[in-house]
């Protein structure tokens, strides 16, 4: 039979671990990289009665001991939120490892109704917390394409001290998500598209916003093609006017340097002034 749980001590042959429901057992030894804190799945030894006592009197004498075991394991060096939304708070050990996590909000609460975090790397823990948010809708393609952002804040009271997140900058940046760490202080940005420019398709309001520019633009071209068409016919009329006037004044000119037609509208001009005093004088003649 084997038991998984928290590596609490290592000895030549065997490992005394803490399973998560808080049970002391003592397994196998397979592995010789094997690392207080860390997750470790063994075959039980098995152990008379009085040995299970000594067992679990030795694994409360970890609690109280200075620094190492139990005690060293379940105390919290850093607390980290994450805020997708949803958004969760975690409280990690000296080994990087969640010892306490707890929703923020009601959608945090969604999320980890559906997930066990417990004893997992941080890196590792922020993947399924990114993958189980991708299962409940709160991450798809408009929340990538909006430009929204993850943010990881790490608080720890040692400011020296940073967590490698490696893993899960790359999940991050293999999704294509925009994301911001505050990593104890240092400040990091990983930036694929932008709250102003919005390239998904099927995002309403930028519809709207889009279909009104794009009405406006063709509205200001017709205007403008119109104003052209207008400079371009007044142009043409101005040509015409002028091209009139210079074929008038063209013509008197060729008039007034002929005598005969200036005989002759001196003629009609006397005629006329004839014709009309002696029409004048018959209507005083009239009784």
């Amino acid at each position: 039979m084997t038991k998984t749980g928290v590596v609490l001590k290592i000895e030549k042959k065997y490992v005394l671990l803490m399973t998560s429901t808080g049970e002391f057992v003592k397994v196998k030894l397979s592995s010789k990289t094997l690392k207080l804190g860390e997750k470790y799945t063994g075959v039980i030894i098995k152990e008379k009665k009085s040995f299970k006592h000594y067992i679990a009197a030795a694994a409360l004498l970890f609690v109280f001991l200075s620094g190492g075991g139990a005690y060293t394991y379940f105390t919290p060096v850093a607390t980290i939120e994450m805020n997708i939304n949803p958004s969760i708070e975690i409280k990690i050990n000296r080994f990087n490892k969640i010892i306490r996590y707890s929703p923020l909000n009601s959608d945090g609460k969604t999320i980890l109704e559906h997930l066990d975090i417990r004893n997992k790397n941080i890196d590792e823990a922020l993947i399924l917390v990114v993958d189980q948010a991708k299962k409940e809708n709160f991450i798809n393609a408009n929340y990538i394409a909006q430009g929204k952002t993850i943010s990881v804040k790490i608080l720890s009271k040692d400011k020296s001290r940073t967590i490698n997140l490696d893993k899960f900058e790359e999940c991050i940046a293999q999704n294509k998500i925009n994301t911001q760490i505050n990593n104890n202080g240092q400040e990091k940005k990983q930036e694929f598209y932008s709250n102003e420019k919005n390239p998904a398709e099927g995002n309403n309001n930028n519809s709207v916003d889009n279909k009104s520019s794009n009405e406006q633009n063709k509205q200001d071209n017709m205007n403008d093609s119109n104003k052209k068409s207008q400079d371009k016919q007044k142009d043409k009329n101005n040509l015409n006017n002028k091209t009139n006037n210079e074929q008038t004044n063209t013509k008197n000119n060729e008039l007034k340097g002929n005598p005969k037609i200036e005989s002759n509208i001196m003629d009609n001009s006397t005629e006329n002034k004839g014709e009309v005093k002696s029409d004048t004088s018959k209507l005083k003649q009239k009784p």
